[in-house]
């Protein structure tokens, strides 16, 4: 699913929960990420590429990769979403 007027970047920017799961062989059986590491791994990856704390791109990186066409529909998105 893309990143359309359905889309919610809170629930539908998130692994499958056997992501979390610790592998069971290899040189790192036992580790898993959690939830918390790949949460603060995705902020700092929305903050790099110049999308808001909800994974919705800013007016003003819309604006400089001459995108103002896309302004509307995110504000659309962000609408729906209450946000």
């Amino acid at each position: 699913m893309g990143s359309d007027i359905y889309w919610d970047p809170r629930v539908h920017d998130d692994n499958p929960p056997r992501v979390y799961e610790p592998l069971p062989t290899g040189f790192k059986k036992g580790s898993a990420p959690t939830r918390e590491d790949v949460k603060k791994a995705i902020k700092q990856y929305y903050e790099e590429i110049s999308y808001d704390e909800n994974g919705i791109p800013r007016e003003d990186i819309l604006r400089a990769l001459d995108l103002e066409d896309a302004i509307p529909l995110v504000k659309k998105i962000k609408n729906r979403l209450n946000i």
